[in-house]
């Protein structure tokens, strides 16, 4: 099958994602133009300029998902164009979608980073780490009233050696006043910082779900979000209550429940588990 991926100069790293998973069993190819005459099927990430409603699927991300719920607009051009399906990273986004493009099915699609699998479980740590995503306040998922309440979180899990981390080198943040628990990590290998720490922590605004919780996950870590009903994390309503959510987890977690999360990883979300249920569900789109 000839696939062609659609994608726009901001989020290419995604795409290239599917091409990924997909390129195993299938012939694929990046283009900027959605006209599916030379393909079997047609994915256009985060666009909506559908040339063929029964070929074409579309990938959207939690940014491009927010414009969409936000504007009318956007709404009414996929309504009066609609894909085979639209496909999302999250359930929260395809839940949401569902409700504003009824007549369009919406799926979720999870699109992890292919993920180092360990071998066997690591074990839970003799120590009180979490690792905690950093979202600049600059970011469009964060603000600087979220991040005060972050930051308060902070002082209220003083006994908890927290980990800053995050993807982009260029953020640097400096707490007033030094807290001696909290530490800058930057981009960390989660290989090395995985097994030391008991969970990971990531708090911003609705529907951004990082792949790099799947790494997580793949070394039995329990994750915990804000607002968002994902397969396997643990969200919480109020930043408020995270400190009392983690200190629950670091006590009462079990080398069972962390195996289980470990084993649901490594059996679904391997690269030929991945690959197998990609062009399962590319095939059911194109077949209806």
């Amino acid at each position: 099958m000839k696939v062609s991926i659609v994608k726009t100069g901001r989020t290419t790293m995604g795409a290239n994602r599917i091409g990924q998973i997909l390129r195993p069993t299938h012939d694929i190819e990046f283009t900027k133009d959605s006209n599916a005459n030379k393909f079997d099927a047609v994915v256009l990430h985060n666009r909506i300029d559908v040339r063929d409603n029964k070929k074409s699927i579309v990938y959207l991300c939690g940014g491009t998902t927010r414009k969409i719920l936000d504007r009318e607009d956007l709404r009414i051009k996929i309504n009066n164009n609609p894909p085979a399906e639209i496909w999302t990273n999250s359930n929260q986004a395809a839940y949401l979608l569902k409700h504003r493009l009824p007549k369009i099915p919406c799926k979720c699609m999870y699109r992890p980073n292919a993920l180092v699998i360990p071998k066997t479980c690591p074990p839970i740590p003799n120590n009180r780490r979490i690792l905690w995503y950093w979202i600049d306040n600059n970011d469009p998922y964060m603000d600087e009233e979220m991040q005060r309440r972050i930051v308060k979180a902070f002082i209220n899990m003083y006994d908890v050696e927290i980990h800053l981390i995050s993807s982009f080198r260029t953020i640097l943040y400096k707490f007033d006043g030094g807290f001696q628990h909290v530490k800058w990590r930057g981009k960390v290998d989660f290989r090395n910082d995985l097994p030391e720490a008991h969970g990971f922590v990531r708090v911003s605004k609705q529907l951004d779900f990082g792949r790099s919780t799947f790494q997580a996950l793949a070394y039995g870590r329990w994750c915990i979000y804000l607002n968002m009903d994902e397969d396997n994390i643990f969200s919480v309503d109020k930043i408020k209550n995270i400190p009392g959510a983690v200190d629950s987890f670091i006590k009462y977690t079990t080398q069972d429940e962390t195996e289980k999360r470990w084993l649901h990883i490594k059996e679904n979300f391997n690269e030929k588990a991945l690959n197998k249920y990609w062009c399962k569900e590319l095939e059911r789109v194109l077949s209806t």
